[in-house]
């Protein structure tokens, strides 16, 4: 058991916590406080605790005759600072085995013991033992980094489902107002062009009175579904309201949105939904504002609203831009 092996192995149970290093590896391993009290133990160092006369204290696991080199053990391991190294008897049932024991002190006050019983360890040559060890750390690496990419999928898909709206899968309130709020602070240092829609279906409210919120839901769906199709990979889409989607068009001047916000309304003209035979159409009004630096991002949402009220007031069916300052519009 090399020093600088068994000091990779300090280094994992920083990184990863005793519990998953505790758990792979085979060499016997305890976490142990300074008095000998056993905090964790690897089920390998427990083989050694099988006798109902054993009690769970590192001390009690040590023969009489052992206990003082344990000691001057402990003593060098933290007065150096490092990994020490001695030949201990460990009490195994009724027999005492010979070990190679280390300790390895730890931050806090705590320490790493480790031990190799002659099964383990004397029928093999040095090299062995060593090239054993490293396969074992590899192992843990390994083992490790397959749970952790396991959790790492697991948080990924909560954190999807936590900004998904559950009924037309886009991004929720909260995600796509993150999503703006991180835009507006690209497009504050970089200068450039942000662009965003106000998206809101006309008449929405007699569709669910007349045909039910079943067939509104529909409509809600097969319209979110064109909208996501009609933008493009780098723009951003999430459901802002009940029937109202945000849209966020970076690095995109208002000359450049025109005419997908034409393109967006031409696609909400063909979205129909059946109530029972008989089709509903739907339209949309579109407010459009561009970004101007140093604006927050509250009142460039807000613009970018009264641009799309803008539409309702003037017809529905159609977009409408928001001024602001000297700033002229594209029509």
């Amino acid at each position: 058991m090399e020093i600088e092996t068994v000091n990779n192995l300090a280094g994992l149970l920083a990184a990863y916590g005793t519990g998953p290093l505790l758990s792979y590896t085979r060499t016997l391993i305890a976490l142990a406080q300074p008095d000998g009290t056993l905090l964790e133990r690897n089920p390998a160092f427990e083989e050694l605790e099988k006798s109902p006369n054993v009690p769970l204290g590192l001390r009690d696991l040590i023969s009489a005759g052992s206990l003082p080199r344990f000691d001057q053990l402990l003593q060098a391991a933290f007065s150096a600072g490092q990994a020490q190294r001695e030949a201990l008897e460990l009490l195994v049932g009724s027999e005492r085995r010979l070990c190679d024991c280390m300790v390895v002190p730890l931050p806090g006050g705590n320490f790493l013991f480790l031990a190799e019983t002659p099964e383990r360890l004397d029928t093999r040559p040095r090299n062995e033992q060593v090239a054993r060890l490293m396969r074992d750390l590899k192992e843990t690496r390994r083992a490790l980094r397959i749970k952790q990419t396991g959790l790492e999928a697991v948080l990924a898909q909560v954190d999807e489902i936590a900004h998904t709206d559950q009924l037309t899968f886009l991004s929720n309130q909260r995600k796509i107002i993150g999503d703006l709020q991180r835009m507006v602070s690209r497009a504050h240092q970089s200068r450039r062009p942000l662009t965003i829609f106000m998206v809101d279906i006309d008449r929405f409210k007699p569709i669910n009175d007349t045909y039910g919120h079943m067939v509104g839901d529909q409509v809600l769906r097969k319209l979110s579904g064109e909208l996501r199709g009609g933008i493009r990979h780098s723009d951003r889409i999430g459901r802002y309201g009940g029937e109202e989607f945000l849209i966020l068009l970076p690095a995109t001047p208002v000359e450049a949105a025109i005419p997908m916000a034409e393109r967006l309304l031409a696609l909400a003209r063909d979205v129909v939904v059946l109530a029972g035979t008989r089709p509903v159409q739907v339209t949309v009004s579109i407010g459009i504002a561009q970004y101007q630096p140093g604006e927050y991002w509250k009142d460039f949402l807000a613009r970018a609203d009264k641009a799309m009220y803008q539409s309702k007031n003037n017809g529905r069916d159609r977009w409408s831009f928001a001024k602001f300052e000297d700033e002229q519009p594209g029509d």
